[in-house]
């Protein structure tokens, strides 16, 4: 059900960014581009030094491809890091080539004369990239939240114990 949600928006976005965007030029669209790409190379980072610091014995087992119960619960806590990086991997290369080719398309007479249908294009892009990175942000909730339900588990035990123990 998410994923049709996810996937009926990413239409909307397209649409509704191809409609409007006739009207936003390529240099009014260039800084949003410039902060996807700033966004998704910080998510990409910070994920990536998460994985390390919190992950490193999952990474470790992993990379060995010693296979394991554990390395498999551990494995699908680091896949979910690892989904944010991938799409801002994917991100990352996308506003990278648009900065590349943008100078080329300029010089192209085609593009020049269909300048609308070219702006209306990269700006439905710009909203489709948006989108996933939005969502890139919402999925590294997830680990937070596991993280967090682990440390509240490992207070809660700790607690329990005191209590136990405690000499009275």
């Amino acid at each position: 059900m998410v994923k049709i949600i996810f996937y009926i928006l990413a239409i909307v976005i397209l649409l509704t960014f191809f409609f409007f965007g006739g009207n936003v030029s390529f240099s009014e669209q260039w800084p949003l581009y410039e902060s996807l790409r700033n966004t998704a190379a910080i998510i990409f980072g910070v994920m990536g030094a998460w994985i390390a610091i919190i992950y490193p014995k999952a990474l470790t087992n992993i990379l060995k491809s010693r296979d394991t119960k554990d390395n498999a619960v551990e494995a699908e806590r680091v896949k979910k890091l690892i989904a944010p990086m991938v799409y801002s991997t994917a991100i990352l290369s996308i506003v990278l080539l648009v900065g590349l080719f943008a100078p080329v398309l300029k010089q192209i007479q085609l593009a020049k004369e269909n300048y609308v249908l070219i702006r209306q294009l990269s700006f439905s892009m710009l909203g489709l990239l948006t989108y996933i990175q939005l969502w890139s942000l919402i999925l590294t909730l997830i680990p937070c939240n596991v993280a967090q339900g682990e440390v509240q588990k490992g207070k809660a035990k700790r607690e329990a114990l005191d209590r136990k123990f405690k000499p009275k």
